[in-house]
């Protein structure tokens, strides 16, 4: 009878060893996607000193804004300018600014953007007339434009098309233009990536 119980104590611990040795294999706990990296005021000034080489950078002492702006370029007829603004914990916001000026009203509500492979249709409902050549707009950025604009400049060829019911104008991108979008696009994706700590 010592000798069953012997043997069924072992069996039992064997089982409870075995058990054990599985589940030490299984993670322990799941770690989000979404964990962002700490880093120090410091190194987050520091790496945006080195990703906004050739952008514009304007400080809003009174909001206590940063704005990092890709340069517009010689043709002005069209002006496709993404910018970052920043606030004062590092907290960035994607914007964009659409602008046509010419000379006729276009009624500017569809902007396209071809890359070297592909084309992509936007449409706009709150544009404004700046002047009576003038028509533009101003906002966040969607996911939508931010994919097929970053899609294009990867590409290394854009064009775009402001386009109303009275007209359109279009241009393609300089060398110039493309890498102050990209430049623009690697301050906002290192920014959402990271938690600024003290």
């Amino acid at each position: 009878m010592k000798k069953i119980c012997a043997v069924g104590l072992l069996v039992f611990i064997f089982l409870l060893v075995g058990c054990g040795s599985n589940k030490s294999k299984e993670p322990t706990e799941k770690t989000p996607a979404n964990v962002k990296v700490e880093v120090t005021a410091s190194e987050a000034k520091a790496k945006l000193n080195e990703l906004s080489g050739g952008l514009t950078k304007d400080y809003d002492d009174m909001k206590e804004l940063t704005y990092y702006r890709a340069p517009i370029g010689e043709d002005m007829r069209v002006i496709v300018e993404p910018y970052v603004v920043v606030d004062k914990d590092y907290q960035p916001t994607l914007i964009e600014h659409l602008q046509y000026f010419g000379s006729h009203v276009i009624k500017f509500d569809t902007l396209y953007i071809k890359s070297a492979d592909k084309v992509s249709e936007f449409h706009y409902k709150d544009t404004f007339v700046v002047s009576y050549k003038s028509e533009a707009y101003g906002g966040v950025m969607s996911n939508e434009v931010y994919d097929a604009l970053k899609s294009a400049c990867e590409s290394g060829y854009v064009r775009v098309r402001m386009e109303g019911n009275a007209g359109l104008e279009e241009k393609e991108l300089s060398k110039k233009e493309i890498d102050g979008i990209k430049a623009v696009f690697a301050i906002y994706e290192y920014l959402s990536q990271i938690k600024v700590v003290n």
